[in-house]
């Protein structure tokens, strides 16, 4: 089943949107394959200059989810890079304690408890589902990242070509000399995470001809000790989309849940 909300955003302030998608079973059942459990939750998040409606139809992640039995949701975060703005809407605010509330108001099936919940995303998004994960460490079991850079200095400082992007960039996070150490710095995310616990299982995708990888494999090797992380690291060139459509199958089959 596919269904697709419009709703005021009160953390916003504005009309917001979204898409999700619940296992065939759900209506028969409650829960997916005829569990008595809450259905499980993956949050999937879209690149900047993306939209919520990218991932449903660029990827097959409607079927991907029907057979593992798991929900998607989708939400439109439109250019906010997942970020409580310096300069704008409170993105990140809206996406982690608003949506969930939101979900399970309107779909009571949906698990809430942070064992069945899960996030992911491509680009910017990826660092968003990261970024999730280490904001409030036990309440996302799994986070996923494909092809993102994850660290806004890194982002900001390739984007100082375009002028455009990295005024986005700065509204967003502020300046750039001054993001490390803040809330949107993983490095600092994580290190304040370890001692709330416990740690998300993480999985990083990305194409080996990718401008990202080096920061993947940099992330990959700076926390092999402190996180439990899976990479994927195939080999290119190919277009983002395809690589995320084989990727998002993966990912969903290595979340943690029930099946």
């Amino acid at each position: 089943m596919l269904a697709t909300m419009n709703f005021f955003s009160t953390v916003q302030g504005m009309n917001s949107t979204m898409h999700v998608v619940l296992p065939d079973a759900y209506d028969a059942n409650g829960c997916p394959a005829g569990r008595k459990d809450p259905c499980p939750v993956l949050y999937l998040l879209h690149d900047n200059g993306d939209n919520h409606t990218k991932w449903l139809r660029y990827t097959s992640v409607e079927r991907y989810a029907n057979q593992a039995g798991i929900a998607v949701v989708m939400p439109a975060v439109n250019q906010g890079l997942y970020a409580d703005m310096a300069e704008g809407y409170n993105f990140f605010s809206f996406l982690t304690e608003e949506l969930p509330r939101i979900i399970q108001r309107d779909f009571p099936k949906i698990s809430a408890c942070p064992e069945d919940t899960f996030a992911a995303g491509a680009g910017i998004g990826g660092f968003g589902a990261l970024k999730w994960a280490f904001t409030k460490p036990g309440k996302i079991a799994a986070a996923a990242s494909l092809s993102s850079y994850l660290e806004p200095q890194v982002m900001m400082a390739l984007a100082e070509s375009d002028p455009v992007l990295y005024k986005k960039m700065e509204r967003a996070w502020g300046p750039e000399d001054l993001v490390s150490q803040t809330e949107n710095d993983l490095a600092s995310l994580i290190a304040a995470a370890k001692a709330e616990g416990p740690l998300p299982k993480i999985w990083l995708g990305c194409t080996k001809s990718d401008p990202a990888l080096f920061c993947n494999e940099s992330f990959a090797k700076q926390y092999d000790e402190t996180l439990d992380v899976t990479c994927c690291f195939e080999d290119g060139p190919e277009d983002h989309w395809s690589f995320w459509d084989r990727q998002i199958e993966k990912v969903i089959s290595w979340l943690p849940i029930d099946r």
